[in-house]
């Protein structure tokens, strides 16, 4: 075990200076260049996302009218195929599994079957339950997470994002005594805010997804250009 003896013995290399000393300001100046570097590419990153992106003011979320929808009723339900680290195969396909970070991606594989799909949202209903990713890229799902598409409209990555928030808010009521599985999920009754028809909105539910984003992405932009990591 790393015990607080074997930790104080344990050897580390390190830069030195021409007396042999650690070199304190190499490594702080190496590590801010990593970081400007790093800022440099967010702020193209930033850049480049805010062009298919513009601000419109919206009715506040509170003055909205809103409606109960069933998921089932509003997303086709499609579910993952089982795969055994044992039998994946190494490669570039993102395999998404029931966790709750780095979109759900935890692994890349060379394996296909009939879960394949894209721009769809993956839902967890296993580990992680409720915890939803984006994927607009091809990837196959595990058994654990069920992929969504929405029925009457094509989804984007706006739209799919407003509903990852609200599949999301469910979290709290499934616990190991009340598990979340397929037929919960289809059962599933989240609220979604609706339209002068009393339908739902989704054209909203894109522009209220990407004014967060144009306020958020500005922000670090003004940060990134205030700690002057990068002009531009």
């Amino acid at each position: 075990g790393a015990t607080l003896g074997r930790l104080s013995r344990t050897k580390i290399m390190l830069p030195v200076d021409k007396n042999g000393n650690p070199d304190w300001k190499f490594m702080e100046d190496y590590i801010k260049e990593l970081e400007k570097d790093k800022m440099k590419k967010y702020m193209y990153y930033l850049i480049n996302a805010l062009k298919d992106i513009k601000y419109k003011k919206i009715v506040p979320l509170e003055k909205k009218k809103w409606r109960e929808y069933t998921i089932d009723y509003l997303f086709y339900i499609k579910s993952g195929v089982r795969l055994t680290k044992k039998d994946m195969i190494e490669g570039k396909t993102p395999f998404i599994g029931s966790v709750d970070s780095n979109n759900g991606i935890t692994n890349f594989v060379s394996n296909y079957n009939e879960s394949l799909d894209c721009n769809v949202l993956g839902v967890n209903y296993n580990g992680s339950v409720c915890e939803a990713f984006y994927h607009p890229y091809e990837c196959i799902f595990s058994d654990d997470v069920k992929h969504l598409s929405l029925k009457n409209v094509k989804g984007n990555k706006y739209i799919y994002l407003f509903f990852k928030s609200v599949i999301y808010k469910q979290k709290y009521k499934y616990t190991y005594g009340y598990k979340f599985n397929a037929n919960r999920m289809k059962k599933q009754i989240i609220l979604l805010p609706v339209n002068d028809r009393n339908e739902p909105d989704y054209e909203y539910m894109e522009q209220f997804i990407k004014n967060l984003m144009f306020v958020k992405y500005n922000k670090h932009i003004d940060y990134i250009r205030q700690e002057e990591y990068i002009t531009i």
